[in-house]
C-alpha cells in the first residue's frame, strides 16, 4: 500500500498512487523525472532549467501541447523547429526567433554563418558563399572584385562604365 500525506489518502497498490500524483491538480509531479516539487512555480523552474525537459518556448506551441511543449528528448525537439511553420529557429546557433525576417537578419550579422542572401541558404565559410556563386545561375559574380550583382546586366553595366580618374 502507498499513502499520499497531503491528502491523507492510502492506494492499493505504487502505480495507483502514482497515478494519483499525475493526475491530481493538488500535487506539483514531474513525472518524467519522477519528482514533486512543493508548489507550481518550483515545479517550473525545474522544467525551464533541467536537461531532461526539452521545451519549445514559442507561446503558440505552449497553447497547441498539452502540459505545455516539453519533448522527451533535444532530437524531438529539433525535429519540432523543423516541422514547424511557426518557427524561425538556427540550428547552429541553436536560438528561434520571433519572425522569418529576424532570422534572416541573423544569418546576414552573425559571424557563426555565410549567408547567400538570394538563395537564403547558409555555408560553412565565405570560401563555399564565393563557390556557390561561381557555379550557380542565379548570380552574376564579378571575378575581379568577388560581389554578386543582380543580374547579368548589371555585371557589364559595371565593366563598360569609365573608370574614376
Amino acid at each position: 500500500m502507498t499513502y499520499c500525506r497531503p491528502c491523507n489518502r492510502w492506494f492499493t497498490d505504487h502505480t495507483s498512487g502514482l497515478q494519483h500524483l499525475i493526475r491530481s491538480k493538488s500535487h506539483n509531479y514531474c513525472e518524467r523525472c519522477d519528482r514533486e516539487f512543493v508548489d507550481f512555480a518550483a515545479k517550473n523552474q525545474h522544467i525551464a532549467s533541467s536537461s531532461s525537459h526539452n521545451i519549445c518556448h514559442l507561446q503558440v506551441c505552449q497553447d497547441s501541447y498539452s502540459g505545455g511543449a516539453d519533448f522527451p528528448s533535444y532530437e524531438a525537439l529539433l525535429e519540432h523547429f523543423r516541422e514547424g511553420k511557426d518557427h524561425h529557429y538556427c540550428f547552429s546557433c541553436k536560438r528561434d526567433f520571433d519572425s522569418d525576417q529576424q532570422l534572416n537578419r541573423h544569418f546576414e550579422v552573425s559571424n557563426n554563418h555565410h549567408w547567400c542572401t538570394r538563395c537564403n541558404r547558409d555555408f560553412i565559410s565565405d570560401a563555399a558563399v564565393l563557390q556557390h556563386w561561381q557555379s550557380s545561375s542565379l548570380h552574376s559574380l564579378c571575378r575581379v572584385c568577388k560581389r554578386d550583382f543582380s543580374s547579368t546586366n548589371e555585371l557589364v553595366q559595371v565593366y563598360q562604365s569609365p573608370l574614376p580618374v
